[in-house]
């Protein structure tokens, strides 16, 4: 199939989905063509109301694929909106297996080195992908998002976790289909078998006038699935490090947009880290 939109270096492309034909993005790195390895692919899912045009633009993350060499990939939702409600998530995540296989299929990618990403509606919906299609990513991490409230009792695969949140998002407390931030973690960290007594670090608050600060807690759980949670002290409900500032285009305040935090260097290291030991890197 051909290319039929290329900016700033990312093609859109469709597939067949369950109920109708489906759009996403996807940023080949550089040196993509004169490399023969097989690459690890990140999804990542925007929030709602959103697309995958915005949430490229807005993360920059395509730049931070070039650096590293990874393929990045931005899935449209039906009606720009991921499911909050398990009960009405079937369509998506069938959708979402065939994404992974149209990826696998079409492009020079390690099956074994999928991961994902989501942020607001789109980290809601990726707890969501971790439980209905258990061992297709090697790990996921969320960005102001929380598990929904239904799920809470069941079970899930273990795998690794990255959590990103600000103190002062509005979801922080959760709502009442969604758990709190605090207990989202605590239902993860249980599912990982973590060790509840974290090791803190203080990143450096390089930007003084972000209103925010970061620390990182890391929990070491069952071998190969640890947690790392990086709570932004006084942050929003944004994207860490994001290009610009989701308060400019939003009508609602969002909250202050910490700039001590890369989220796109903080994913990359994550799912450095927990390459599969089978993977082709």
């Amino acid at each position: 199939m051909g290319l039929v939109i290329i900016l700033s270096g990312c093609a859109k492309e469709h597939f067949e989905g369950t109920e109708q034909r489906r759009s996403y993005r996807i940023h080949l790195p550089s040196g993509y063509a004169d490399n023969g390895e097989e690459l690890p692919v990140l999804i990542v899912l925007h929030g709602n109301p959103s697309n995958g045009w915005q949430m490229m633009l807005w993360t920059g993350m395509n730049k931070t694929a070039d650096e590293y060499g990874f393929v990045v990939v931005y899935p449209d939702a039906t009606n720009k909106k991921w499911p909050i409600i398990p009960e009405n998530n079937v369509t998506e995540i069938s959708d979402m297996k065939r994404l992974v296989d149209e990826i696998t299929r079409r492009y020079r990618v390690d099956s074994d080195r999928f991961f994902l990403a989501g942020i607001s509606g789109g980290g809601i919906f990726s707890f969501q992908v971790m439980k209905e299609l258990p061992g297709l990513f090697a790990g996921f991490a969320v960005v102001s998002g929380n598990l929904p409230r239904s799920y809470d009792n069941e079970d899930f695969q273990s795998a690794p976790f990255l959590y990103i949140h600000g103190t002062a998002d509005y979801l922080y407390p959760g709502r009442v289909e969604l758990l709190s931030a605090d207990d989202t973690l605590m239902k993860w960290l249980s599912v990982n078998n973590c060790d509840p007594t974290p090791m803190i670090t203080e990143l450096p608050d390089t930007n003084e006038r972000d209103e925010s600060t970061v620390s990182r807690l890391t929990y070491n759980g069952d071998p190969g699935n640890g947690v790392i949670f990086y709570r932004v002290n006084g942050g929003g409900h944004q994207w860490p490090g994001a290009v610009f500032n989701a308060n400019t285009f939003h009508g609602n305040p969002l909250g202050p947009l910490n700039k001590d935090l890369s989220a796109n260097e903080a994913i990359w290291r994550f799912m450095e880290r927990n390459f599969p030991a089978t993977a082709n890197n």
